[in-house]
Order: C-alpha cells, then structure tokens, then sequence
C-alpha cells in the first residue's frame, strides 16, 4: 500500500512539472513553425523506431540462448511485439507477464521464463547507461574529472552485467516477481555461463536507434548543429534509463519527458523541446501500436488462406507453426491412406480375403482361355498338314512298293 502511494506520488510530481513548464513556455510552442520536410523528417522517426522495436525482439532470441532457453528469431520478435504495447497498462509489467505466458506455452518452465524476459530489460538499463557515458565522455574530455567519472561509471556497468555478480541478482529479482505473482519457482539452476556480449551490444544498437529516432523528430522542428547530436543521444539515454527504471509509470510516460527537459533545457529552446518529446512519445506509441498491428493483420492473412493452402504460411516475421505443419502432414497422410483403400477395393487380388464366388470365376475364366488355346492351336496344325506338298521321291518309294511288294506283303495277299 505504501508503495502504490509513493508511485502515484512521484507520478502525480512529474505530471505537475511537465504541466507547470509547459504552461511558462507555451507561447514558445505555439510560435514553431512546420515546414515541407516536417512530415517526412516525422515518417522518417516513427520508421526507425519500429525498426528499433523489431530489433530488440530479435535480440531477444539471442538472450535466451544465453540462459538455455533457444528460440526462434522470429518468434521472439513476434512475441514481443504482440506484448509490448501492453506496458501502457498500470502497473508496468503487464507486457512482462505476457512473454511469461508465451515462454511457458514453449515449453520452459515458470523460473526459466521469468529469468529470460527479466534478464532483458537488465541489459537494456546496462546498454543506455553504457551508451550515455560514452557520449558524454566525447563532450567532457576538457575536464579529465568529469570524464574519469564517466568512464568510471562505464567500467562499472561492465563489471556489473559479469556473471558472477548478474547472476545472483537475477535470482533475487525472480524470486521477487514471482511472490508478487503468487507463484513457487526455482531459478537457482539458472545463470549465464558465459560473459553476456552479443545480448548487451544488441540492446546498446536498440537504445542507439531509438535515440536516433528522437534526433529525427528534433530536426523535422528545427535544426541541430553537428556538435549537439552526441549531447542530445546521451541525454536521451539517461532520459530513457530513467524511464525504465522508475516503476509504475506505464512506459516510462512523464518520467522520460521530465529528465530529457531538465537534460536538454540549456541546451535546446524550452519550447522546441517540449514539442519534441511529446511528439515523440506520439511515434513511439504509434510504432509500437504499428508492430503488434502488422503482427494481427498477418494472423488474420494466415487464416485466411489456410483452407486453400492447408497451411499456415507467415507472411512477415515467421515460418509455418508446428501444430499447421503437423495438421497438414495428417491431412496429406489420410489422402494416401484414401486412395490405396479405393485401389484395394477396385482391385481384389490385392485384398487379404476372397470369396469362393471370386475364385469360381477367375477359375471359369481361366478355363474358357485354355480351351480356346487349344482350339485355335488343332486348327493351325491341321491346315498346314492340309496344305503340305508331296515330296516326289515319297511318291516314287510308294507306288514302287505297290509294284514289288514283299514276300510277306504276298503272302498276306
């Protein structure tokens, strides 16, 4: 209880902070000026953040594999769109428990689930966190305090996310999450072996391009100078931490506004800035609604073709799932089994059983085909023997025997 009020508290102050500045610096809203390129610029942003949006799903499979949770690509990035946008829910978390779901309906059990989907916002802090002292440390290398504690604060990030110390942390968060759940799980068994690289520059490329995508809306209003883009990217790292980090703010809304404003507020117009992250916050949104949209209608394709393709065929970001393949081989398999069961009745010296009816008429059958084969052969015999010639020396031996006939021809006449 306390908690819920201390939440709606620090939610209530930041509201009352972006209400309060906006009011002091609305006329500097109103005087911005769109121009030809403003929709464009815009298109542009809300384009590489759902990109970035599709990115981080991918990078999802490959976290998974860090703790011997494999999965497929494209799925995660398909579960992981269908359940962002639920972060806008109160509570924060709502996006979370679906990833939950998912994995367990893959297989995992209720603790390596839990570690996997907790697993990555821990690195996404690391990322923003690493990518905020690394531009800064470019804008601060005058003052060699300000950049030891810079790179200080990055070398501690790495060290943070090793292991050996990642891995009781995790085991404490889960516990944490499923007592607040209600559920009984041992994560124990579960830890990184190994040194988390690829997962963490996956999620520092996320954090680069949704700061690229707040760049963007920024220049569609007004332009920057060159030597203001590493400020701007790492204020919105910080900005974004927060936002992530701060809880029950659905989706980090006020705070990440809040931080950016009092980051970037000496730096670019009050005004300009406040348009920007609201207008951002309008793409974010958009591109996050956008990806769990094209998700919905590519399900509703896939069903739709499936009587006539007897598959399920994802258009955008998956393969066939299993339980379309395994219908289609049993649909194939009982079409074979179809057509050999009417070949066996058309054809019934194939079958196990005849009748004596069957066998009496192949047996009468049989006979008519013999008698006519003998038939047909006395025939030809005796027209050749019809048609034969009398050799001339037979006939000569036979009428000189009638002549002369032997003596016992003679006395037998």
């Amino acid at each position: 209880m306390v908690k819920r009020i201390l939440r709606w508290f620090l939610f209530g102050g930041i509201l009352f902070f972006l209400a309060n500045t906006l009011k002091d610096h609305w006329q500097e809203v109103r005087s911005i000026e769109l121009s030809s390129g403003t929709l464009p610029l815009l298109t542009i942003a809300l384009g590489i953040t759902l990109i970035a949006h599709i990115w981080s799903g991918w990078v999802w499979h490959i976290i998974l594999h860090t703790i011997g949770q494999p999965r497929d690509g494209r799925w995660s990035t398909v579960v992981y769109l269908k359940t962002n946008i639920a972060k806008y829910l109160p509570g924060n978390v709502w996006h979370f428990y679906g990833r939950v779901r998912e994995l367990q309906s893959t297989g995992s059990s209720t603790g390596a689930a839990i570690v996997g989907v907790l697993l990555e916002p821990v690195l996404m802090a690391a990322a923003a966190l690493g990518l905020a002292t690394i531009c800064y440390s470019f804008t601060v290398a005058s003052d060699w305090r300000l950049l030891v504690l810079t790179l200080g604060a990055l070398v501690a990030m790495l060290v943070a996310i090793h292991p050996r110390f990642l891995n009781p942390f995790l085991r404490k968060l889960g516990k944490a999450k499923a007592k607040d759940q209600g559920l009984t799980v041992i994560t124990s068994t579960l830890r990184l072996q190994t040194y988390p690289w690829r997962s963490l520059l996956g999620e520092l490329g996320f954090v680069a391009l949704r700061g690229l995508g707040f760049i963007m809306t920024i220049v569609a209003l007004q332009a920057l100078k060159p030597g203001q883009f590493l400020p701007v990217m790492g204020a919105f790292s910080l900005a974004w931490l927060m936002g992530l980090v701060v809880p029950g703010a659905p989706g980090g809304l006020g705070v990440f506004e809040a931080v950016a404003i009092a980051l970037l507020g000496h730096q670019i117009p009050t005004g300009l800035l406040l348009s920007s992250v609201a207008l951002y916050r309008l793409i974010s949104t958009l591109a996050e609604a956008l990806g769990a949209g094209l998700i919905w209608v590519e399900d509703r394709i896939a069903d739709f073709i499936q009587p006539m393709a007897r598959a399920k065929k994802r258009l955008l970001l998956l393969t066939p799932a299993p339980d379309d393949t395994l219908q289609t081989e049993d649909i194939l398999t009982t079409d074979i089994l179809e057509k050999d069961a009417l070949q066996t009745e058309s054809s019934p010296s194939n079958s196990g059983t005849v009748s004596p009816e069957t066998v009496a008429l192949d047996n009468s059958h049989a006979s008519e085909e013999h008698q006519k084969e003998e038939n047909k052969t006395e025939s030809q015999t005796a027209n050749k023997i019809e048609h034969q010639p009398l050799h001339p020396k037979s006939a000569l031996d036979s009428s000189s025997s009638i002549e002369n006939p032997s003596p016992e021809q003679a006395v037998s006449s």
